[in-house]
């Protein structure tokens, strides 16, 4: 059977290209370029590997969806995750239709998850290594997709994929560095790569102040900031952002007590079976990732109405901010998600 797999040129991919070679797979790589050039090593790892790579240029689809959601959410005061509007919206679609292209097959990735049928729907589910477990960048995956979807490192730890690739003689393998950080932002900050992406000269200089609107200083333009943020405020005095206010361009600062929340409105809600949460309510968590601190116990939900929902938790989340996901989960099942919204 032919399976078309991510190839990205880490060491992830590269173990789950020998993975599915073992278990008897016709592996095709396909290596999405999404930033203007190829991985200097993807034409070694065709003859390593000994597999074809498809080399497909997806930078455009990938600049006017998730770079622009990138910089859109800074500029609207939030704090944007490009990895889940990636997957959502371009690496898998971009997979399929290649696969498709080439006259079809099973698609798969060397993402730390696994995939479970429950009444007919398919899921993701956690994957064993719960410090390397992605499932929480892969919530907004249709059935279309997951039906075809294959991972093969969703049973293994982190260090079991090392072992893997060490045990079949790929010590060179062993050595590269993993990517870390935003893909297209190649190592800069978020105040550098939005400076060199925008002209925000006209935001230098905003006020700060603090809870009772007093002018305490001066930012440095409020899309470098984002709730919590302590770095370069000029105040030393263990405040923190508490609000920012896009439209006078203002930085409040205060206690960051004042960034616990019971009431969460997400967007973009994506769920393809609801039952599985109204049947569970009980054993429902959310979960987001960030600065901010996931809160533990039960939920309730309501207005699930347009793709928006209201969530009111038992225990409060903290420094939670627009555009964050939000990821719902049945155990260790994701049954839905969204970002929050105002």
């Amino acid at each position: 059977m032919k399976i078309y797999l991510g190839v990205s040129g880490g060491i992830d991919s590269f173990a789950s290209a020998l993975i599915l070679k073992e278990k008897g797979y016709e592996v095709i790589g396909v290596h999405l370029i999404m930033n203007g050039e190829c991985k200097e090593n993807i034409p070694l790892l065709e003859k390593k590997l000994d597999i074809p790579i498809i080399v497909s240029d997806v930078s455009n689809s990938f600049k006017n969806v998730v770079i622009n959601n990138f910089v859109n959410t800074y500029l609207e005061g939030g704090t944007p995750s490009p990895c889940v509007v990636c997957n959502n919206h371009i690496k898998w679609q971009s997979l399929i239709e290649v696969a498709d292209r080439e006259g079809g097959g099973m698609v798969a990735t060397g993402h730390y998850c696994r995939k479970i049928i429950i009444d007919d729907f398919f899921y993701i589910q956690q994957g064993v290594d719960k410090i390397k477990d992605q499932s929480y960048y892969l919530w907004g995956l249709t059935q279309k997709v997951l039906s075809r979807a294959y991972f093969p490192l969703g049973g293994m730890t982190k260090k079991d994929v090392r072992l893997f690739v060490k045990e079949r003689g790929y010590d060179e393998e062993m050595k590269r560095k993993e990517s870390m950080g935003i893909c297209f932002m190649e190592g800069k900050t978020v105040q550098e790569y939005l400076s060199s992406s925008l002209n925000l000269s006209h935001l230098n200089d905003g006020n700060l102040v603090d809870e009772e609107n007093n002018i305490i200083g001066k930012h440095l333009g409020y899309p470098f900031y984002t709730l919590a943020q302590k770095k370069l405020l000029p105040i030393k005095d263990g405040r923190c952002v508490i609000k920012i206010d896009k439209d006078t361009n203002t930085i409040v600062v205060g206690n960051r007590n004042k960034l616990y929340t019971k009431e969460l409105t997400i967007s973009d809600f994506y769920c393809c079976n609801t039952k599985i949460i109204y049947n569970n309510l009980e054993d429902i968590r959310i979960k987001v990732r960030g600065i901010g601190e996931n809160p533990e116990g039960k939920c309730n939900f309501s207005e699930i109405k347009n793709n928006r929902l209201k969530i009111t938790l038992e225990s409060y989340a903290w420094a939670v901010t627009i555009g964050q996901p939000i990821v719902l989960y049945f155990k260790d099942i994701v049954v839905g998600g969204g970002v929050i919204s105002l």
